[in-house]
């Protein structure tokens, strides 16, 4: 009977970390297409600084030809609210969010495979029982 309680105790931690593996992997994938994000706005950035003018996306796929201004940008600073700041530094921002995001991914990922190890743990408890 203690067995039988130890393999239940164990089955239910087993079935936990996989539901915790499952939403740390798919936080591994949004920070992915985070860091993606980031190194395409860095690019975009650096691309209109060398033209005069450039084609914009409004939304539903129309965009319009606007007018660079090489001297400001708008960069998000939370809740909806922008700041207009150089181009320099704002790719100094992008590359601040990108070291922090990836700082971000190497914690998650720690935590990965914490919970993977202690889930082959619990599989070769359960097989050995």
């Amino acid at each position: 009977m203690k067995d039988e309680n130890v393999n239940k105790e164990l089955a239910e931690r087993a079935t936990l970390l996989d539901q915790r593996l499952k939403i740390l992997k798919a936080d591994l994938e949004k920070i992915a297409a985070l860091l993606i994000e980031f190194e395409k706005a860095k690019a975009s950035i650096k691309g209109f600084m060398e033209s005069e003018d450039s084609y914009v996306q409004i939304g539903a796929g129309i965009m319009v030809k606007a007018k660079i201004n090489k001297d400001e940008v708008l960069v998000p600073v939370g809740a909806g609210y922008f700041i207009k700041t150089s181009p320099e530094k704002a790719i100094k921002k992008i590359d601040e969010l990108i070291e922090l995001t990836h700082k971000n991914h190497d914690k998650i990922n720690e935590e990965v495979k914490k919970a993977e190890r202690e889930l082959i743990d619990i599989m070769k408890k359960v097989r050995f029982a």
